[in-house]
């Protein structure tokens, strides 16, 4: 089983985690939360994210939300992936 499980709906912001998982080749869960049938504010999608939103990342017992802190994390996972530029690259651009 993996040990990402990744709540989010098609068309959606949360595609952006999807994709980036699957470039990083990182094995995760899917599970997807139908929006458009009112499933994120479900008791049970709630006790995952409380402000009943997609994207939500669990990974072993810790949940992350937003689009932005998700990346971050997953570039922190595997830095070498180049999903996010490196702090270097950033610092000759300026």
């Amino acid at each position: 089983m993996p040990a990402l499980k990744l709540y989010h709906y098609p068309r959606t912001c949360s595609r952006i985690t999807v994709t980036a998982l699957i470039k990083m080749g990182i094995d995760f869960e899917s599970v997807i939360i139908d929006i458009k049938k009112g499933e994120q504010q479900s008791p049970a999608y709630l006790a995952v994210n409380p402000d009943g939103k997609v994207p939500a990342l669990l990974d072993d017992g810790e949940v992350l939300t937003q689009n932005a802190a998700i990346l971050t994390y997953l570039h922190r996972m595997q830095p070498t992936a180049g999903l996010l530029p490196s702090t270097d690259e950033l610092v000759q651009e300026i």
